[in-house]
């Protein structure tokens, strides 16, 4: 067995060992609770963006739902077009027809061309709605620019935040960047 005069500086020394492993020890506690804290306010950052992507993208959707509807009702005016045109060759065949055959027939052609002068201010009508369409269709258009561009910017806006992460990580790990 050693000498007391020999067991005191080891004591001591070890005493200022372990108050050394404690005073690590509450340190890097604190600051694993701080690294919590940062990773906690950066998840909930990250759901912030996260709603407000699905907020955009169910934006988007409707949009792209609206857009399909356009598209429905121009081709229905299409479908329109293209039945009237068959109704003025029709009615144009019938006009030769009665020209040759039957002079007595002259009030009636006048009453298909009426007919057909109607069917014209229609047509008129339709491509001015199909013109309204177009331009609905290009604000449309201009609206989802928008929103790839604030996709654009959320984007750069994680690309910084997984930045911090990954220098947060490499600092708790203690590997270089």
């Amino acid at each position: 067995m050693s000498s007391p005069e020999i067991q005191e500086p080891r004591f001591g020394q070890m005493r200022a060992d372990l108050d050394g492993c404690y005073h690590l020890l509450t340190t890097t506690n604190k600051n694993v609770l701080d690294v919590r804290s940062y990773i906690n306010t950066v998840a909930a950052t990250q759901m912030r963006h996260t709603n407000r992507l699905d907020e955009i993208q169910t934006a988007q959707d409707l949009a792209v739902g609206r857009l399909n509807r356009l598209e429905e009702g121009q081709q229905e005016h299409t479908n329109r077009l293209v039945r009237v045109e068959k109704v003025q060759e029709q009615q144009t065949a019938k006009l030769i027809s009665l020209e040759e055959g039957q002079r007595e027939h002259t009030e009636k052609l006048v009453s298909l061309a009426e007919g057909q002068r109607q069917h014209t201010e229609k047509l008129v009508r339709l491509e001015g709605g199909q013109r309204q369409h177009t331009e609905k269709l290009v604000r449309l258009e201009g609206g989802q620019r928008q929103h790839t561009e604030k996709l654009v910017q959320l984007d750069g806006k994680f690309d910084h935040l997984d930045a911090k992460v990954d220098k947060v990580l490499a600092l708790l790990t203690g590997k270089p960047e």
